[in-house]
């Protein structure tokens, strides 16, 4: 669904795109220096969504809708283009600008940044190693990161942030539907294992619950663990305390069919790590990794588990997620889940956004713990983004939803 698509206006556009008519919706007033969002209900997320979509940028009227390579588009920013080809983007600063505002938009600190893409992502590590770039962008292999760990640890910078991995389990398909087999494989997964898998500790840490920290309503909790502790936080599996709801179930010997994708940023060898301990908890499992464009949403919804489930939230909301995932009609949650009770404290937690930011947390955490304890997900890493940088680039800065933020370093 559209970030926008609760403009007054915006329902007949996703009805017929490029024939509706959107200016009772967005209002600007050119003599006031303004623009007015008229929404046909209460959004809680609107001003987020107006700075993470990617659509929002002021243009000049009459900007075509397609790349222009002719020239840059005027925009505010503190840079601007000035040369742009197929292997290289050279931005400047931009004579007009002025920090009127630094919390929304500082004034940056290089004279000059270019953006090359011309070589292999060995060939750009290589020339951060050497001096000759600062910055990589991209995700380091495991193997990669072992030796940059080794002999670069100062250059190695690690990005914390929102993104949750985890296996979606169909609770309207058997097993599945049976909270304690949910509960079982929560208790079995080593998510100490699953992290090894990323790369270790730089990229993934253990994590039990769909909440990252950072985000309103966070509590560390995770009672699928050896060890459990105020803390809230996984320590080891439990076998034990893993066969004993498998076995009160009945469901031991029951086919369970595991899907996993060959091209997602998920390892492959996780979903061939989880049908193992399906396998050990005495179920008869089948593993299938295919690519994900293969598979379509009527398969996706018939699936048991599918071992490819990451989400990067688009701001820092629960509700920028949860409801997808959650919800009676999440678009997300390939109808795995519907709880009619859960689905109305969603509801009203995103409402208490608006009137009181405090009680809304306090539902937000409340939800996440019963969607722990009701094991819709077997939610496994809470991921990070290590990024390698060149030894004269200090003031690193980034993003938690985004990435590396080049306009705010300098160089010595």
């Amino acid at each position: 669904m559209s970030f926008y698509a609760g403009l007054v206006g915006a329902a007949a556009c996703e009805r017929q795109p490029g024939s509706c008519d959107l200016s009772r919706g967005v209002a600007a007033a050119d003599g006031a220096g303004t623009v007015a969002f008229h929404l046909s209900a209460p959004d809680p997320d609107f001003l987020y969504k107006l700075t993470v979509s990617g659509f929002d940028a002021p243009i000049p009227p009459g900007t075509p809708n397609r790349i222009v390579a002719a020239a840059s588009v005027p925009a505010t920013g503190p840079y601007t283009v000035a040369a742009a080809g197929e292997r290289e983007l050279r931005l400047v600063r931009n004579p007009s600008f002025h920090d009127w505002s630094h919390a929304a938009q500082p004034d940056g600190k290089p004279d000059e940044i270019v953006w090359r893409y011309d070589g292999s992502f060995a060939e750009e590590v290589r020339d951060v190693e050497a001096g000759r770039a600062d910055w990589i962008f991209g995700l380091l292999a495991p193997e990669q990161l072992r030796r940059l760990e080794l002999r670069f640890p100062g250059q190695l910078r690690v990005k914390p942030s929102f993104l949750v991995e985890f296996f979606p389990l169909n609770t309207r398909r058997p097993p599945f539907d049976d909270v304690r087999v949910r509960r079982a494989l929560n208790f079995a997964i080593d998510r100490g294992k699953i992290a090894r898998m990323y790369g270790g500790a730089a990229v993934a840490v253990p994590h039990c619950q769909p909440l990252t920290p950072g985000m309103p309503g966070y509590r560390p909790y995770c009672p699928y663990t050896a060890r459990p502790g105020a803390s809230g936080s996984w320590h080891a599996p439990d076998i034990a305390r893993a066969w004993e709801p498998v076995v009160a179930s009945g469901t031991r010997g029951e086919r369970i069919d595991v899907w996993g994708t060959t091209d997602g940023f998920v390892p492959t060898g996780v979903p061939t790590y989880a049908a193992s301990v399906l396998r050990s908890l005495g179920y008869r499992t089948e593993l299938h990794l295919v690519p994900s464009t293969s598979i379509s949403p009527a398969q996706r919804a018939r699936f048991q588990i599918s071992v490819d489930g990451d989400w990067l939230p688009a701001y820092p909301r629960p509700s920028a997620y949860l409801p997808q995932f959650f919800g009676c009609h999440g678009g997300t949650s390939n109808g795995y889940v519907c709880n009619p009770r859960l689905d109305h404290e969603i509801r009203a937690a995103g409402a208490l956004q608006l009137t009181d930011a405090g009680k809304a947390a306090a539902l937000w955490t409340r939800i996440d713990h019963e969607i722990v304890d009701q094991a819709y997900w077997v939610t496994t890493v809470n991921g990070h983004g290590p990024e390698f940088v060149s030894r004269r680039l200090r003031n690193y800065q980034y993003s938690p939803v985004g990435d590396f933020i080049a306009d705010q370093v300098w160089l010595r």
